[in-house]
């Protein structure tokens, strides 16, 4: 069964994984055309995309990390070269503490003698051809000038013969030549296993940055092909505009010429509204008046209605007295017939 870090670590992953990138890429770039330009299914295809993007960094966060080699270990004259750099003034990187104030590990370790003799092996140098002649021939002429002008006393030399001596006795009880080779032999392989890495590391590069072409490549074929798609939606949004300013542009000159009427008509319907309010006025006022004069001939009315309630009780009586004079003329009537006939009766006899 193979562990996650030598699949992720196998020719086949890595190659898979340069294809996934650049189809990854390829959609969620559609799932933001889509989402932007609100084509349908646009909810369906952002959250594939997005749904892609996640399963891409999920994969990722698997890949080993790429591993700095420290080249000081097979050129150990590189060591401290960084500080050099650092001191430059017109380098204009900026670093932080770590980089500024400490020093690798190999930094604070001395070079050994062994360590510089192999070094100098493996790149086909001798001890001898560290320096040059000359350089040596100005250092020599410098000492002599010094032991000219200076006053050497045989106390120092004496003292210079002691420390040579002490000297001698140290570099007797340094480890014995056969140890120093022995070392350098485990020095060498260590190089030669160094070199292989380093081999092994350019290959995988080589491969790295293929796949980084190919991968690239396709984004940009992406990229192109979104913005001719984007290009041809902006055209025909600003067509879609075009028609729409248009339009609205004649259905306000219509609203204007429609305004104007309407107007027009308010103006006659304010005129129609005054005048009708006057007549109004008018009719208040006559209405007014004849309420008026109605509560005049209503008042006459009760007056007569009072009037003829007083005559007819007057007409009672006028009735009652007729009545009696209709009686009293009868009465009379038959008197005055009586007195005739009685009359009548005597002249006749």
């Amino acid at each position: 069964m193979m562990s996650i870090s030598e699949l992720v670590e196998s020719k086949a992953y890595k190659k898979i994984m340069a294809k996934v990138y650049g189809w990854g890429a390829s959609v969620v770039l559609l799932g933001a055309l889509f989402k932007i330009q609100h084509y349908p299914g646009a909810t369906f295809f952002l959250i594939a995309g997005m749904g892609t993007e996640i399963m891409i960094f999920f994969l990722s966060a698997f890949e080993p990390l790429h591993e700095e080699i420290d080249w000081t270990l097979v050129y150990p004259e590189l060591a401290g070269m960084s500080d050099v750099f650092d001191d430059e003034p017109s380098s204009g990187r900026l670093k932080d503490d770590k980089q500024r104030g400490q020093k690798s590990e190999f930094q604070k370790k001395e070079i050994t003698p062994q360590q510089e003799f192999g070094a100098m092996e493996y790149r086909n140098e001798t001890p001898s051809n560290a320096k040059s002649v000359s350089g040596g021939a100005s250092n020599i002429g410098k000492i002599d000038k010094l032991l000219e002008n200076a006053n050497i006393s045989p106390e120092i030399l004496d003292k210079l013969g002691k420390g040579l001596n002490k000297l001698s006795d140290t570099a007797s009880k340094l480890t014995d030549i056969t140890k120093a080779s022995v070392a350098t032999d485990k020095y060498i392989n260590s190089v030669n296993n160094a070199s292989d890495s380093i081999n092994n590391f350019s290959e995988n590069h080589n491969k790295s940055s293929e796949a980084l072409k190919e991968t690239v490549s396709n984004l940009s074929n992406a990229y192109l092909k979104t913005s001719d798609v984007i290009n041809n939606s902006g055209e025909d949004l600003a067509a879609s505009y075009q028609k729409l300013s248009e339009v609205f542009t004649k259905d306000l000159s219509s609203y204007s010429e429609e305004n104007n009427t309407h107007k027009e008509q308010l103006k006659t319907l304010n005129k129609n509204l005054s005048a009708l309010n006057t007549v109004y006025e008018l009719a208040l006022n006559n209405t007014d008046e004849h309420i008026k004069k109605s509560e005049k001939v209503y008042d006459g009315l009760d007056s007569i209605v009072d009037n003829l309630k007083n005559s007819a009780e007057e007409t009672k009586k006028y009735r009652e007295e007729m009545s009696k004079l209709h009686s009293n003329l009868a009465e009379l009537n038959n008197i005055y017939g009586n007195m005739l006939t009685t009359m009548n009766i005597n002249s006749n006899s």
